[in-house]
């Protein structure tokens, strides 16, 4: 069983110029938290569901002028919808209809919720939610506080990324920018060309042609499993399938065939202590999460948490029986939380990471 992740490798577009840019350059995954950028021009490249994040971080703590760069628009939802409660409940039932309908249907709730979007930058998404997610592999912009910091100046919308010369960078327009740090929040590469590229059974993009029970001709025990993205805000009861940060996803591929043995396995492999990784509903990012800077710590550090996946928002939290858990726990409804095999519960990302770095997985023996 190949657990690689629906997004296992960071990618950088190969822009002309860009080794020659002086300032810094770096991935989106690379991105922890704003206080390096206070006081700093930052270039956002991307204006999805991780870019638009990082964005409003970025403008909400300190940094001296953000812009994002859209090369094509998403469409836009909440979080929440009516507040409190989680937009992905209903989107959900997105797969129960023909994919036209489903982007028809986004499209009028992205129009009721924030009206039209056009003259803060954000025209109407050329291509409908559901056919981006299933056929593009991409997510909405799940709006966090961006579409907020847009309309009130603190984010500025700019064209494409073309070209770096020296310190500038050159945009699709013709206009261009000096940033002092660039954050691309440009995607990933699915790793599996190396694995089972030769197999002939990838398509184009990396993804496999065929899915779920189905295998391919020229693989015909080969099985894949959560490449691909089932609805326009997929959810956890839908057969969540996150795909922006690596070790969000459980996407894999397997042979079908007996298990390895112990021996088989190897030993000198760091020893899994069982622990439960309590996090929020829907999907969690490493960038500019609490959930997701948790788990990013535990992974860092060898650990390989059972991750819960918690329903509930502000006053919603008594009625989903996640959060009524963790509330039996630590007293608070909040995640993350972590639950360890002697025990111990460890409340709040910071506490955990702390945690992680002073406890790696240790060697079989050592």
């Amino acid at each position: 069983m190949i657990a690689t992740g629906h997004d296992s490798h960071p990618v950088i577009p190969d822009w002309p110029g860009r080794e020659e840019f002086p300032g810094e350059l770096l991935h989106s995954a690379e991105y922890r938290n704003p206080d390096p950028f206070k006081g700093r021009e930052v270039l956002v490249v991307s204006a999805s569901n991780s870019g638009s994040e990082i964005s409003y971080e970025l403008a909400a703590n300190g940094a001296a002028k953000v812009w994002t760069s859209m090369r094509t628009p998403a469409p836009v939802f909440p979080r929440e919808w009516p507040r409190g409660m989680p937009l992905n409940y209903t989107a959900c039932l997105l797969d129960l209809l023909p994919d036209r309908i489903a982007d028809r249907l986004t499209g009028i709730t992205q129009r009721v919720i924030y009206g039209d979007l056009s003259d803060d930058g954000i025209p109407p998404a050329p291509i409908g939610a559901q056919t981006r997610a299933k056929q593009r592999h991409q997510g909405a912009l799940v709006d966090a506080g961006f579409v907020e910091a847009l309309k009130a100046g603190q984010i500025e919308l700019v064209a494409a990324v073309q070209e770096f010369d020296g310190p500038e960078v050159g945009l699709a327009d013709g206009s261009r920018l000096q940033p002092d740090a660039i954050i691309a929040a440009t995607g990933y590469r699915r790793g599996l060309a190396p694995l089972v590229g030769h197999l002939g059974v990838l398509d184009e993009s990396g993804h496999p042609v065929v899915m779920g029970a189905k295998t391919h001709v020229n693989a015909p025990r080969l099985y894949s499993t959560a490449f691909t993205e089932r609805s326009a805000a997929a959810c956890d009861t839908c057969g969540d399938t996150p795909g922006r940060s690596p070790g969000r996803s459980r996407a894999t591929m397997r042979r079908a065939g007996p298990s390895p043995t112990k021996s088989q396995a190897g030993c000198g492999a760091p020893t899994m202590r069982e622990m439960k990784l309590f996090v929020c509903y829907g999907t969690f990012s490493p960038q500019a999460h609490p959930c997701g800077n948790a788990y990013k710590a535990l992974a860092d550090a060898g650990h390989a948490p059972e991750v819960v996946k918690t329903y509930g928002c502000y006053r919603t939290d008594p009625l989903f029986a996640g959060r009524r858990r963790v509330k039996r726990l630590t007293g608070s409804y909040k995640v993350p939380t972590l639950v360890l095999d002697d025990g111990t519960v460890i409340d709040e990302s910071q506490n955990i990471v702390a945690w992680a770095k002073a406890n790696p997985a240790q060697p079989v023996g050592g």
